[in-house]
């Protein structure tokens, strides 16, 4: 029962994250069928009804008077070309008989002997005269028909009955020739006797065939005339519609699921999962347009859903530390390296909040920029700091005194400095062993954000100095094969992930709204966040850091 529940929330997974395509193709084909429809010329239909007549007259005892059979061979003759040929003739009409038949249909009601026929033609007059034109044409049909056939059998009849006749003269004659004693008179006699109970029973057929001529009405009876129609049959662009939104609606769902089948998209925790060979996925983050903006969520909406998406990571990630053994047990610092297959994936964000995060647990924190490159965790706190871990390892600085307060409590920034013409090689020097040395002394963890694993190898420098490695992947962005890779590239250099955070987590998958402060108010305009007296004095534009070179 279980698993038809999952395979349940799967496929209305699949059609929630289609449903773009489902709808185009929805729009598409009513607009078509809609377009279709109106294209085509106005129609009328009028339908007729006609009741069938056996050619003779059928005992009613046993409650049948046309077989089923009869009855639908009838009606065939009702839409033959002869029919159609005929009322051609009466009308006048300008088309071949197959064109005609083509916009006439004949149907049998249930198992009656009743036939309605429905003519489909351009103008309402002109279809409720063929419809009835096509009952009495058969009717005058059946009629002749029926009276041809007659005449003929009436024919045989009388010629029969006149050899029967000429015959009974010969013998006649042949009797009154012969004597009373004549042995020839008892087999002349017996002939005679023959002949003349076959005239009668001639005799006796003719009466009944002129008597069905007369009682009987071959063919049918017109039983309702049609009239003409008061509105169009055709076309019909709202039912052409609903029809177009069915097909659409099938043939979206087929291409929601085969779009479904071939998408190598991180879509969910499970797809995450196995691209990171089975390691557990330590925080999904919900989407916020704080994030687009550069700015540090946690900052500015401490009891937010996302703020607590990344207490929730932050407390994954200590206990992880705890489970592992880390440094941490002997008093020195955790590094934790996060980084992610590609660039746009959320990295650093995740990296500025995970350091609020931690610091507001009571961890004293320290937040090493190390994506020399495209270095962005400084901008996020508003602060413009141009020296930092580029010029440590060039110019063998001193570390204590670059690092910099944020305006969080627990909270100091390493930042990546001046932009280096050879970033791998920096961060592959033993200095950069040292400076982490260093850190480790003076705090309880360090979080280090990184350049992407694919795009260059600066990262994978880093690997065998830090302890713990999170990769980040940004919902719809980020590709099953590129994490694949990526962890597949940490493993190579000597790493392990440690697991993974999925970005731009879907909203209904989380719970966080559940622990929202009091203070928040509905209006994001006047919500209103409470912070800690040096978090109020966060610079949040350019500003003169507190520790300088």
């Amino acid at each position: 029962m279980e698993q038809d529940f999952v395979k349940l929330s799967d496929h209305a997974a699949v059609l929630r994250r289609r449903w773009k395509a489902v709808a185009f193709c929805i729009i598409i084909a009513v607009g078509i069928s809609v377009a279709l429809s109106l294209s085509r010329p106005s129609m009328y239909q009028a339908q007729s009804e006609l009741l069938l007549q056996p050619d003779t007259p059928a005992p009613t005892s046993t409650g049948k008077v046309m077989d089923p059979d009869e009855v639908a061979t009838q009606a065939d003759v009702v839409g033959s070309v002869e029919v159609a040929t005929r009322v051609i003739a009466k009308l006048g009409l300008n088309e071949t008989p197959t064109q005609l038949l083509k916009s006439v249909t004949v149907a049998v009601v249930d198992t009656k002997r009743v036939v309605t026929i429905s003519a489909l033609q351009k103008s309402p007059t002109l279809a409720a005269q063929v419809a009835n034109a096509f009952g009495e044409e058969y009717i005058a049909y059946r009629v002749e028909t029926a009276n041809g056939a007659r005449d003929a059998l009436r024919k045989t009849y009388d010629t029969q009955l006149a050899a029967i006749r000429k015959n009974i003269a010969g013998v006649d004659g042949k009797i009154a020739q012969l004597t009373a004693g004549d042995p020839r008179l008892t087999s002349l006699l017996n002939q005679e006797q023959a002949l003349r109970a076959n005239e009668s029973g001639i005799s006796t057929a003719l009466l009944s065939l002129d008597t069905a001529s007369v009682n009987s009405t071959p063919g049918g009876e017109l039983l309702r005339s049609a009239s003409e129609p008061q509105s169009r049959a055709q076309p019909r662009p709202i039912r052409a519609g609903i029809l177009g939104g069915v097909v659409g609606l099938i043939f979206g769902i087929g291409l929601a699921y085969l779009r479904d089948q071939f998408d190598d998209g991180v879509r969910d925790e499970a797809r995450l999962r196995e691209a990171m060979g089975d390691r557990p996925i330590l925080g999904e983050i919900p989407y916020s347009g704080d994030e687009g903006r550069g700015r540090v969520a946690t900052l500015l909406a401490p009891w937010s859903p996302l703020s607590e998406a990344f207490r929730t990571l932050n407390s994954n990630v200590r206990f992880l530390v705890a489970a592992r053994g880390t440094p941490r047990a002997i008093g020195r610092a955790t590094a934790v390296l996060v980084t992610s297959a590609g660039p746009g994936e959320g990295k650093t964000s995740v990296c500025t909040n995970l350091a609020v995060a931690a610091a507001r647990a009571g961890l004293r924190v320290i937040l090493v920029d190390a994506d020399l490159r495209h270095p962005n965790a400084v901008a996020r706190f508003g602060l413009d700091v141009p020296v930092g871990l580029s010029d440590l390892l060039a110019e063998d600085l001193p570390v204590t005194s670059n690092l910099h307060d944020v305006g969080v409590d627990n909270l100091r920034l390493l930042s990546a400095g001046r932009v280096p013409p050879n970033p791998a090689e920096l961060l592959a020097s033993p200095r950069m062993r040292g400076i982490f040395d260093q850190l480790a002394d003076d705090a309880d963890l360090i979080i280090v954000d990184s350049a992407p694993v694919l795009n260059v190898a600066d990262t994978l420098e880093l690997v065998r100095t830090v302890d713990l490695i999170l990769v980040v992947a940004k919902r719809g962005v980020s590709r099953l094969r590129s994490v694949h890779t990526a962890a597949a590239r940490i493993r190579q250099v000597g790493g392990s992930p440690a697991g993974a955070v999925l970005n731009h987590a879907e909203r209904r998958r989380t719970s966080y709204g559940y622990g929202n402060h009091p203070d928040q108010s509905a209006d994001p305009k006047s919500r209103r966040f409470r912070r800690t007296p040096r978090e109020s004095a966060a610079p949040r534009s350019k500003s003169v850091v507190t520790s300088a070179r």
